[in-house]
Formats: C-alpha cells, structure tokens, sequence
C-alpha cells in the first residue's frame, strides 16, 4: 500500500542537491557577490525544501474534529479498508 505519491513526498528531498552545489559554490568562488547570493539562495532553497517535505508527506489531513468522529481528507482506498467498520 502506497500512502502518499512518490512526486508528492520527494519534494523535500529533492532540495539537497541544490543546498549542496549553492554552498560548494559559495564556498569556492572568490567575488563576494556570488558568495552573497549562494548563501541566500541557499537558505531560502533551503526552507523551501522543508517547508514543501513537510507538507508533500502528509498521508491524512483531519478536515473536522467532533467527539467521538474524525473527518480525514486524502486517504485513499486501501487505506480505509485497513480501518475497521464504525461502530
């Protein structure tokens, strides 16, 4: 069973190379600009990455909350016939 789109939950991952080169970049270059704009480029790819991890890898989203009932939003299928039947 497959809980979240492969495209979805990489998001975050997918930011590291970039995190990477930008600071191997700063680091190497010697005009103080490109070393500038790396690191902020680097920071802002950075949060950009986590932020979008964060939200890419959320499996269930409770759209309302009543006790003793829970309203999920995007669960699949498979998902809810592994829950067993209310009661």
């Amino acid at each position: 069973m497959q809980l979240t789109s492969p495209s979805r939950a990489s998001g975050g991952w997918l930011s590291i190379p970039a995190v990477i080169a930008l600071i191997v970049i700063g680091a190497n270059s010697r005009d103080d600009t490109v070393q500038a704009v790396s690191i902020i480029l680097g920071i802002v790819t950075f949060f950009v990455g986590v932020i979008g991890g964060v939200i890419g890898a959320r499996i269930v989203i409770p759209s309302r909350i009543e006790h003793p009932y829970l309203w999920i939003r995007g669960a699949g299928r498979e998902f809810l016939a592994t829950l067993s039947a209310a009661r």
